[in-house]
């Protein structure tokens, strides 16, 4: 049965479209930098020295944040040539990040070659574009075909806990709003009050359709990792009391069974 951890620290940055991510390279003060690096410190997740694949990679900001945890290799995949023209460019000089265009969503047909490869996948807000459990389990099943035996996902989702009858407004640079109920959960709005503001739409799914998918697709021991604040001068202050009360996101990782 899957079960939930209680720490790690937050991060407040959405995905701008479908298998895509915004251009915005991690550092090592960045809330991105700091949520991955206590994910897999504080929970023994294996970094140095592994193959990894970065689903929905985006132009790359995830990709070459796992090379910096000091991954051997990454291979990051993404529906638009254009987003991997960005993370080929911004990775001229490093030779063990490599890029492929294919939707993650769909059935990989380069996955057939290279089936198995990887130590660890990892996908940040992609698995909320699934809009149904057959969708949903499509995405799981990519991510058991791209694993090793015994190998690990990560990904960050939306807060599967949390429900979205009610939006989320002026939430740390984003409103999340509920448009219609769908079969096993909610289609939402997310407005990124970016210049100009970027819109797109999402899913909030129930929990039970990413356990179910997830072991259906031949992934185990499946846990969910709750953000908690991070330790800077924002702490102790009322900053962080809205994300606390509703945070946008969890944090789950799955293995695949032997």
């Amino acid at each position: 049965m899957p079960s939930a951890l209680p720490t790690t620290t937050c991060t407040t940055s959405p995905a701008p479209s479908p298998n895509s991510h915004p251009p915005s390279p991690p550092s090592a003060t960045s809330p991105t930098y700091a949520v991955l690096v206590s994910i897999f410190q504080l929970h023994s997740l294996t970094v140095k020295s592994v193959e990894h694949a970065d689903l929905a990679c985006g132009t790359g900001r995830y990709s070459r944040l796992l090379l910096s945890l000091g991954a051997r290799s990454v291979l990051g995949i993404d529906i638009s040539r254009v987003m991997i023209s960005g993370a080929q460019e911004a990775s001229l000089h490093e030779p063990r990040l490599k890029y492929k265009v294919a939707d993650c969503s769909k059935p990989l047909a380069w996955n057939q070659e290279m089936e198995g490869d990887f130590d660890l996948v990892f996908a940040a807000w992609f698995l909320n574009y699934a809009s149904s459990r057959s969708s949903m389990l499509q995405m799981w099943q990519n991510i058991h075909d791209s694993l090793r035996p015994g190998g690990r996902f990560v990904g960050i989702v939306p807060n599967v806990e949390m429900s979205m009858a009610e939006p989320l407004l002026d939430h740390y640079g984003s409103d999340v709003v509920p448009v219609e109920r769908v079969e096993e959960g909610w289609k939402c709005r997310l407005t990124a009050h970016t210049e100009p503001p970027v819109v797109f739409e999402i899913y909030h799914l129930d929990k039970k359709v990413y356990e179910g998918c997830a072991e259906k697709a031949g992934m185990r021991d499946m846990k969910w990792i709750r953000p908690v604040l991070p330790d800077d001068e924002r702490r102790g202050t009322s900053y962080w009391d809205k994300f606390m009360e509703r945070a946008p996101f969890l944090v789950c990782t799955a293995v695949r069974s032997e």
